[in-house]
């Protein structure tokens, strides 16, 4: 499946992706890799995976295009 491409964002106890003004979708992954992801929040990233049936998006490979803007 084709990457997608979008700003990590916190989404209630999670972490999404966002694109644009779409609403975020949900990842789901590793807890190693949530606990990685999570201290990007903000970043720019790809991730490819399968989308469940409940909408989340299944990270198999994720990749960081632009680091989170310096706090």
């Amino acid at each position: 499946t084709k990457p997608m491409v979008g700003e990590l964002v916190v989404l209630g106890k999670g972490l999404a992706l966002r694109d644009g003004d779409a609403d975020p979708i949900a990842l789901s992954a590793a807890s190693r890799a949530l606990a990685r992801l999570k201290k990007k929040v903000g970043a720019k990233i790809w991730v490819s995976g399968e989308k469940l049936l409940s909408g989340e998006m299944k990270v198999t490979r994720y990749g960081i295009l632009r680091d989170p803007p310096k706090k």
